[in-house]
């Protein structure tokens, strides 16, 4: 029975990679972050963690996703995860190709805007909640939360 379960998880998994390598082509950027969002649900279950190289994929399109949302941050993140796991398992990487990565992740980390100040009503009606609830659920995606 454990096997099954495991079984099916690892194929829900390549689905749903497969759904979001589909989801990025005809620009269906709600359905990739559903798509995210489930991905990120199968590898919480999972005992077993993802190849380094399909990890390294996905972080590579959570980037692109996060950048067509406009989210620098998360894409800066997103774009750092990939660089660590190519770096880490890609032992005959060029230089050249490991500064393409970095270079990516520099130019990413420095598009992040600063937070604009938020106004005395802001303030009042605590409108950021919202915006802290969605941060805190892209940073799960990423592991950055503990």
């Amino acid at each position: 029975k454990q096997w099954y379960q495991r079984r099916v998880a690892i194929t829900a998994g390549d689905t749903r990679l497969y759904q979001l390598d589909c989801a990025i082509k005809i620009s269906l950027w709600q359905e990739a972050i559903k798509t995210i969002n489930d991905i990120h649900s199968l590898m919480q279950l999972s005992k077993k963690k993802p190849k380094p190289q399909a990890l390294a994929n996905y972080y590579k399109k959570q980037a692109l996703v996060f950048s067509k949302a406009n989210n620098r941050l998360f894409e800066a993140c997103a774009l750092m995860k990939h660089y660590q796991l190519v770096f880490d398992q890609k032992k005959t990487a060029t230089i050249q190709e490991k500064q393409m990565l970095a270079s990516g992740v520099l130019m990413a980390t420095l598009a992040i805007p600063l937070p604009a100040s938020m106004s005395e009503n802001e303030k009042y009606l605590d409108l950021q909640n919202s915006t802290k609830d969605k941060n805190m659920t892209l940073a799960s995606y990423l592991d950055l939360q503990h």
